[in-house]
């Protein structure tokens, strides 16, 4: 479950401290680089390496090949193999949104606004079971979790010291709800929660309510 708000957090950080901010294509395109393809490439080939070497003596999903492993990593289609990288993908899909509304919002002041409506319509409409948001083709809605990270940041807290006990209480125990619905074959959401999204409203208030108590 853990993993579950690990990521969308790290996105949601990083709306706040990259939404509304200037900044020319070569100096984000020379960070992502820097900071985020290269890196991704290294470790990705030292875990296709790693995947095969232990496949060939009997460690892990056995006689896999060099190919299917490489395939798996590139398409997220898994086939016995945990891919762990994901989110690196993800992440650098997020980034380029970012980029893109903050050019848009350059020249239109209420972009962000809309897309954090716009954001909201669509994780209300997945909840609701309307569209469907799965990997890699969700990698761009993940943006929704950024411009939220970033309105949050700009939230007024007037009794700083209540506020942080009353979200750090109700960041507790939605979580807890959260490993009950995981936990219980027995209730009406297990089967919903038992490959929980990050998407589900549930996670998006835990999220919330953690980063508000991290302020």
């Amino acid at each position: 479950t853990l993993r579950d708000i690990a990521v969308p957090m790290f996105v949601l950080i990083s709306g706040a401290f990259l939404l509304d901010k200037k900044e020319t294509l070569t100096k984000f395109t020379k960070k992502r680089i820097n900071r985020v393809i290269i890196p991704y490439l290294v470790w990705t080939i030292i875990f296709i390496l790693f995947t095969y070497m232990c496949s060939q003596i009997g460690i892990g999903k056995p006689n896999l090949s060099l190919e299917s492993i490489i395939s798996s990593v590139a398409t997220i289609r898994l086939v016995g193999i945990p891919t762990y990288f994901w989110f690196v993908q993800m992440i650098f899909v997020v980034y380029i949104v970012i980029f893109i509304l903050n050019k848009l919002n350059e020249r239109y002041p209420n972009t962000l606004k809309i897309a954090l409506v716009l954001g909201l319509i669509i994780i209300a409409a997945y909840n609701l079971n309307i569209i469907p948001l799965e990997r890699p083709s969700n990698y761009p809605f993940y943006a929704i979790f950024a411009v939220i990270g970033y309105y949050l940041s700009k939230i007024d807290l007037i009794d700083e010291n209540k506020l942080t006990i009353i979200f750090f209480v109700v960041s507790v125990v939605l979580y807890i709800l959260e490993v009950l619905l995981i936990a219980s074959s027995s209730s009406l959401a297990a089967n919903k929660y038992a490959e929980i999204s990050q998407f589900e409203l549930l996670n998006v208030v835990i999220l919330c309510s953690t980063f508000l108590f991290a302020r």
